[in-house]
């Protein structure tokens, strides 16, 4: 393992630990692990009910002789039979939150309006899936909310809290409470409208866009990008437009980190995607630039009603 990946990984252990998504005990184990997967050796076992026997943990995985931590998060509970977003229904309850209806769905997990019955108030809850990808799913859901926090002029960005672990009944997810947009998105607010000539409706979309714009700066004053702008991630709030879904955004000093796998792995809305995002370029390449790209997707599809380049396939789309 690489030095720079090595200390990658340690960050995101550390990252875990202080959303407290990981005890101390388990980051202490999961620092050791990668240590000695690093060397080339086996750590000391800690003690442990899970490895009897002098076994290995299963915390641990034998890779050519050295122990290594199974994949961040997966001491979450993460696999089955706990946590599958899918296996829940209305009326369900995590916590204080009682599930009333799914209001959205993505690659990492499931967005739920739901009441908060302790405060009494509706809210969005986002839950990680409990399938595939769980490590890039546990990750980006941490980025997501470090993201958030480090924005300070929030008027036109989704607030959210901290993610945290919540059970119902023998199942453990991990959630995220949201602001609730009870006007939608951007995409919604423009079929409402479909049948009216655009016309009348053009001002206002332009106001709608000047408000994302002043959300994308303060992403951008923060020193951070989104990298998946669509009219799907503005949400409409009381009237006030606000950029949500911080999955994919990242600091543009560690994109070479995580980039490359998020490329190549196709992550990411490739009609709104810049050339460098799409073409998978260096990912040094992607940065605030890619934001602007797709806003000017976005405006374009405000006034004219479609995006400036269709298609009808990734592959057609690459092309163009």
């Amino acid at each position: 393992m690489a030095v720079a990946d090595l200390k990658t990984q340690l960050a995101q252990l550390k990252e875990l630990n202080e959303l407290g998504l990981l005890t101390d005990e388990e980051l202490a184990e999961q620092k050791r692990a990668l240590v000695a997967a690093a060397m080339g050796t086996t750590p000391a076992p800690a003690p442990s009910p899970a490895a009897p026997h002098g076994g290995v943990s299963d915390q641990q995985t034998v890779l050519g002789g050295a122990a290594t931590p199974p994949p961040v998060g997966a001491q979450l509970g993460a696999g089955p039979p706990a946590g599958s977003a899918d296996e829940l229904k209305p009326g369900d309850v995590l916590g204080p939150f009682e599930l009333l209806e799914p209001i959205g769905e993505g690659g990492f997990g499931r967005v739920w309006r739901a009441h908060d019955r302790e405060l009494g108030r509706d809210l969005a809850l986002k839950l990680v899936h409990a399938t595939g990808p769980v490590e890039l799913a546990l990750r980006s859901l941490s980025s997501e909310f470090v993201v958030r926090d480090r924005i300070r002029d929030t008027k036109h960005i989704l607030s959210a809290e901290r993610p945290r672990r919540e059970r119902c009944g023998d199942r453990e997810l991990i959630v995220m409470p949201m602001e609730l947009a009870d006007g939608g998105s951007l995409r919604s607010w423009c079929d409402e409208r479909g049948e009216q000539p655009r016309e009348e409706w053009r001002e206002d979309a332009l106001g709608l866009f000047e408000q994302a714009c002043a959300g994308v700066q303060a992403i951008h004053d923060a020193g951070q990008v989104h990298l998946d702008l669509k009219p799907e991630n503005l949400l409409l709030v009381r009237g006030v437009l606000k950029v949500a879904d911080f999955g994919l955004s990242r600091d543009p000093g560690h994109l070479s980190q995580v980039a490359t796998e998020l490329l190549e792995d196709g992550v990411g809305t490739p009609m709104y995607m810049a050339p460098e995002q799409i073409l998978a370029a260096r990912p040094e390449d992607v940065g605030p630039g890619a934001d602007v790209w797709a806003l000017g997707v976005i405006l374009h599809e405000l006034l004219d009603g479609r995006p400036p380049f269709g298609a009808a396939s990734v592959s057609e789309l690459k092309a163009k």
